[in-house]
Formats: C-alpha cells, structure tokens, sequence
C-alpha cells in the first residue's frame, strides 16, 4: 500500500505525513525493504503508525529503519493496539485493529479468518425438495454480503453458484 500511495502523491509527498495502518515490513522477509524504501525516497518527514506489525520476527524493524533515515515516527499502539494518546489516537488504532483483522487473527490462532455465510428459510432449508433454489434472502442482506465478499481474500462457494447467480 505505501508503494501506490507514494506513486500516487509523487512529489506532493516531501516533507509531509504518511500514516500507515500497520508498521512496515523491513528486514529479511519477502519484498524486504520495499515498503520502508518506498517511504524514505518520497520525502516524508513523519510517520504515523496505528499499529505494530503484530508478527515478533518483524516487529519494530520498519519503525526502526524509517528512523534511521531521519524520518520521525509515532507508533500509535503496540502488537495488540493499546496506545496512548487520547480518543482520537484510541479510535485510530480501533480502525487499525479492524483493517488489520484477518493478519491478527492468523497470527493468534495459526489459521485465516474464516466466515460462514448462508441462508435458509425458517424451516431449515436451502432449497426445496427438488433441490431447487430460490432467494430466501432479501435485497438489503444480499447487498451487505456484496459488501463482505469485497472484503474477503478468498470465496469458497459451490459450482452451482458459480454457473447460476448472476
């Protein structure tokens, strides 16, 4: 993300703030440096970072890195998002918590973040006897699992659902 953001301001990035849901990656992981380089070679003199990177192998490096460049930085809440800073900082790391939800979940448990979307009819069925199928649900809770698919990484859905909704 902090790639396309500063490709995205360009020069409007010098000397300004940049503020990141989550701590950059540095070090030696996959794309490396990649997200902290981004950063110093756009200009910014402040960073504000809502949340440590939750991962311990991680955690602190890019923070460490951008100030090594000269870059001041204000780490809004630590791995598990508890920070100081009055209501606006508490909200700020909350909204972090929340974009960062499925790398929290992971890290904690060891697995990704699954949902279990269906629907059914009072009785119990999701189809009828001939198997079927018609909308059980109405437009406003088909329109709010739009919006949760958008969200997700991965959908796993059946081939009849593939081949029939439209």
């Amino acid at each position: 993300a902090e790639i396309l953001a500063v490709r995205e301001v360009g020069e409007y990035a010098k000397g300004g703030t940049a503020f990141l849901n989550l701590e950059p990656r540095a070090g030696s992981v996959t794309g490396g440096n990649q997200e902290v380089n981004a950063l110093i070679s756009s200009g910014v003199k402040h960073v504000v970072v809502g949340l440590r990177h939750p991962l311990p192998s991680l955690r602190g490096q890019g923070i460490e890195a951008l100030r090594a460049a000269g870059i001041t930085v204000e780490a809004l809440g630590g791995a598990a998002g508890a920070g100081s800073g009055g209501a606006a900082a508490a909200e700020a790391a909350r909204a972090c918590l929340l974009a960062n939800e499925a790398l929290l979940h992971r890290v904690c448990t060891g697995r990704p973040l699954s949902v279990l979307k269906y629907a059914m009819t009072l009785d119990g069925k999701i189809a009828t006897n001939k198997w079927h199928s018609a909308w059980v649900s109405c437009p406003e809770s088909r329109q709010q699992v739009f919006l949760e698919r958008a969200r997700s990484d991965c959908i796993i859905v059946g081939g009849n659902t593939v081949r029939k909704d439209r």
